[in-house]
């Protein structure tokens, strides 16, 4: 209502910033697990904030 839209971008720093030091493993895995996953994210939120074709 507000007019705000998630935006991946925002998620991945906040994902960077705030989860990844809580889970050292994680920095095991390749940056493009990470990096596919808010591609992939970022298109979903675009389909769906474009609305029904």
């Amino acid at each position: 209502k507000d007019g705000y839209k998630p935006n991946a971008r925002k998620l991945r720093e906040v994902f960077t910033n705030h989860t990844k030091p809580l889970y050292p493993w994680m920095k095991n895995l390749s940056s493009k697990v990470y990096q596919y996953a808010f591609i992939n994210l970022g298109e979903a939120f675009k389909r769906f904030f474009k609305g029904p074709l």
